[in-house]
């Protein structure tokens, strides 16, 4: 019977602070057979939840299960990523357990259920399809990579070391990239890059844990780990979250990577959230800013744009704001302290992250800030005031004119009949404010101090433009100095670079070098020993030497034995048949006589071997002509035991029977 008929039903028995000391009354059913009904600790049912794979758990209260958010976020992460939790008690609004198990025919007694009563009752109505399935997985998988060792191995070599281990990291990275790739699923990578390779890789793939099955699998390795974590729905731990009621619009500002900056900026230039942090990743800012309003204006502080922002911009449906240059860190800041030394934001800049996620909605704003200003002037002007200008600058963000964006708000307040109504209020407004100007000359005393008090701040506003204007050119100036001087460092640094690279490359060249000119002594040692006479070359007898063991000399197959121990049943048969004569290494003259008395099979010891290479090695001259005396010894030996004859008595015999055959005379 498939997963799907499988139902467990949990209800809580005993609680504590830690799970270990939870006790549940868990019901197991199978179609429509109840299988199990028993207690369990925490560990066991994880584990039977695992064994059997469930399509439903079905609960009264999934907040039960670990009695606060924390050990519930504890028990959630380690539940098969195919379980679906179902609250069998909520629809559209809670509702008594005990109603539903009535109505549904589960129960006739109105006592109150126990706990495993309960578990069973659950199970029972989830399966008829009562409750609601609560999302306890998003649709999004995190899959790190990373190396399985430290990467300190040690010695002169540490550096080599750990090369190799981002070279293994990165082949990872590109085979899961490639497998993403050709099965078309969505997904964002984060990297860490280092000399040699990639130190650290995460996916942020956009499916469920099934989907990649397949695809994508956990490994542990000496070399690599690769982990493969479905994400908790956030939502679920917070099921009574009221949403924002008054929607806005939005400039969202994204600095993407392992950790993420997210600042989001409303048409009315109120910053409503600052945040950075590693689980901002793009599927969490697609659920987090949508709270806040309507996102209009994706922007971000670099040119070209990462492509995690082009994506953002793209799920969002939003305009992407990219600045015409990348912005410099004396830029960001000034757009930064600017806002924040006008504004009465209640946030504060924690780091860089978020400095340039703030810096790059202000420059966005900045772009279009003055046709937002003259379009609010205008409405001022004409008394609109009560107008919700927010989404009429949005129009401003697209390209349209500030008349025609004008129009369209007249246009909408005549459609609505409320046009008339606000110029009456700005009517009587003014009129009132005449006539307690006229009857107050205590209020005409202090706005005569006001507009003096303004004149003061205007010609205050003119010598700190004018100063700003002067700290404007020596910026330039030593902005145009320090980039000379990057320019430089930039030049050694590359130059210090060459010169490491090409230090390795030549200690590379040296050690093949010195194992070559070693190479080469012993050839010509080699040669020399040949040359003498006094030593002969012969091959070992190994499969992949085939091609020196079928060289005859003087019409016998002569091979080195280095191991007794390989000679087995299959090995002899290959000797005997191919008549090899073997020549084993010192000492090993045990062997050799076993060999002759046994199997007749010529064997010498050598007095002393000098390996050549892998097939061939030196022997001296000598052992070649024992070799060669013994294999004739033993092809005598081998007749007599075949024939009762030498070859030398055969011929004998063989010669006088053809004299017989002639007539010559008679045998004797």
């Amino acid at each position: 019977m498939s997963s799907e008929d499988r139902v467990v039903g949990v209800d809580v028995l005993k609680s504590g602070s830690d799970l270990s000391q939870f006790r549940y009354a868990v019901a197991y059913v199978e179609g429509s057979t109840i299988k199990n009904v028993e207690e369990m600790s925490f560990g066991r049912l994880v584990r039977v939840l695992w064994e059997l794979k469930p399509s439903l758990l079905a609960v009264d209260n999934v907040l039960e299960l670990g009695g606060s958010k924390k050990n519930l976020v504890k028990f959630l992460r380690l539940l098969p990523p195919s379980v679906n939790i179902v609250q069998v008690n909520v629809d559209e609004k809670p509702v008594s357990l005990k109603e539903l198990a009535r109505k549904a025919g589960l129960v006739e007694d109105r006592g109150k259920l126990d706990p495993f009563k309960t578990a069973i009752v659950l199970a029972y109505l989830a399966k008829e399809g009562y409750g609601r399935k609560l999302v306890v997985f998003e649709r999004k998988v995190k899959v790190s990579v990373s190396p399985g060792r430290s990467g300190v191995a040690g010695g002169s070599r540490t550096e080599k070391f750990q090369r190799n281990l981002r070279g293994v990291v990165s082949r990872v990275v590109k085979n899961i990239k490639e497998r993403l790739d050709k099965a078309g699923i969505d997904y964002d990578l984060l990297l860490r890059r280092s000399k040699g390779g990639v130190e650290k890789a995460e996916f942020i793939v956009y499916a469920s844990r099934e989907e990649l099955y397949g695809i994508v699998k956990q490994v542990r390795s000496k070399d690599v780990v690769v982990r493969v974590k479905p994400v908790l729905n956030k939502r679920l731990l917070n099921l009574t979250e009221s949403e924002l009621k008054e929607a806005r619009y939005l400039i969202v500002g994204y600095d993407p990577g392992t950790e993420a900056g997210l600042a989001v900026l409303d048409l009315d230039k109120n910053l409503l959230y600052l945040a950075s942090g590693r689980e901002l990743d793009r599927a969490e800012v697609l659920a987090l800013v949508v709270r806040f309003g309507t996102p209009v204006m994706v922007a971000t502080d670099k040119n070209p744009p990462p492509e995690v922002v082009k994506k953002l911009s793209s799920a969002l449906g939003a305009i992407l704001y990219v600045p015409p240059k990348s912005l410099t860190t004396a830029e960001k800041e000034m757009l930064v302290a600017e806002f924040l030394s006008s504004s009465s934001s209640r946030f504060e800049v924690k780091n860089a992250h978020e400095r340039d996620a703030l810096s790059a909605v202000l420059k966005a704003y900045k772009a279009f800030e003055e046709k937002m200003e003259k379009i609010t002037d205008v409405l001022k002007e004409m008394g609109l005031i009560n107008v919700n200008i927010q989404k009429y600058k949005v129009k401003i963000l697209m390209n349209e004119t500030v008349s025609s964006i004008v129009e369209d708000i007249i246009n909408d307040l005549v459609s609505n009949s409320r046009f008339e109504d606000q110029r009456k209020e700005v009517r009587e407004a003014t009129q009132s404010t005449q006539v307690t100007s006229e009857l107050t000359p205590t209020v005409l005393s202090r706005v005569a101090e006001l507009e003096k008090e303004k004149e003061m701040y205007r010609q205050r506003v003119k010598v700190l433009e004018e100063r700003v204007k002067e700290l404007e050119k020596d910026l330039n100036i030593l902005t145009s100095e320090l980039k000379e001087q990057v320019l430089k460092d930039r030049k050694v640094s590359e130059l210090l670079h060459r010169l490491k690279n090409a230090e390795i490359a030549l200690n590379q060249v040296m050690e093949e070098n010195a194992v070559l000119k070693d190479r080469l002594i012993r050839a010509y040692d080699v040669i020399k020993k040949v040359y003498v006479g006094k030593h002969v070359l012969i091959p070992k007898l190994k499969e992949e030497c085939l091609e020196f063991m079928e060289v005859r000399r003087e019409g016998i197959p002569m091979v080195f034995m280095s191991e007794a121990s390989t000679l087995n049943e299959k090995v002899l048969n290959y000797v005997v048949r191919n008549k090899l004569a073997l020549i084993l290494p010192p000492g090993a003259f045990k062997t050799c006589e076993d060999l002759i008395s046994t199997h007749l099979i010529p064997a010498t010891t050598a007095s002393e071997v000098y390996e050549v290479d892998e097939c061939l090695v030196l022997v001296g001259s000598d052992v070649v002509s024992s070799t060669y005396e013994l294999v004739k010894q033993l092809e005598k030996e081998r007749r007599r035991k075949e024939y009762g004859l030498t070859y030398e008595e055969l011929e004998k015999l063989l010669s006088e029977y053809r004299m017989f055959s002639s007539g010559e005379g008679t045998p004797e």
